[in-house]
């Protein structure tokens, strides 16, 4: 399950995205294009003809974490799909000497064991171009007829944990505190 989902109707998303993991799988596999395989000084940094294919080329060669790694697929897709959708932002993109592996770095510092995807695309847009914003639309699609009776009165497949109720301690039984023994005076005659 991804906590990642696109509005289904973004085909230039989808499109994307399975580029970006074709490539990966490619690279994975030591597969490398001949435009790949030109040399290239070690100083003089790549030049690319477009944004997605900078992006791609810093998805194959990712640097970073776990939590990094996880969002990085995502996150190139999206931000190929936003360079094709505006030409200012592939700029900023493409100009920028930072990468994607730093991208999802900053992205990630701090996040806890969870964050929205939304919340990590607006963070990746921001990183090249601070001045943009990113809106979200979600939509349903009715794909059939009205659910039956039976589909609306079904019992739950997994039911939801029922929290457990906090353990009284059991009141030990009030006891009065023993007391001292009295004293019993005796007296002693000794001829």
């Amino acid at each position: 399950m991804s906590i990642f989902n696109k509005d289904p109707a973004d085909n230039a998303w989808r499109a994307a995205a399975s580029r970006m993991a074709i490539e990966a799988t490619a690279e994975e596999k030591n597969e490398t294009s001949p435009e790949l395989a030109k040399p290239q000084e070690a100083n003089e940094p790549k030049q690319y003809a477009t944004a997605a294919e900078k992006i791609s080329d810093e998805l194959k060669k990712f640097k970073g974490g776990q939590k990094e790694k996880v969002v990085s697929k995502f996150v190139a897709a999206t931000l190929t799909n936003f360079s094709e959708q505006d030409e200012r932002f592939a700029k900023a993109v493409l100009l920028t000497p930072r990468t994607l592996s730093d991208c999802c770095a900053e992205i990630m510092e701090g996040v806890g064991n969870s964050v929205s995807d939304i919340d990590v695309y607006r963070a990746a847009v921001k990183y090249y171009f601070p001045n943009s914003e990113v809106h979200m639309t979600m939509q349903v699609e009715i794909t059939g007829d009205e659910p039956t009776t039976e589909e609306l009165t079904r019992v739950p497949k997994v039911k939801a944990p029922v929290p457990a109720k906090p353990k009284q301690r059991a009141e030990k039984p009030k006891t009065e505190p023993p007391q001292e023994p009295k004293a019993e005076v005796m007296q002693l005659t000794l001829f």
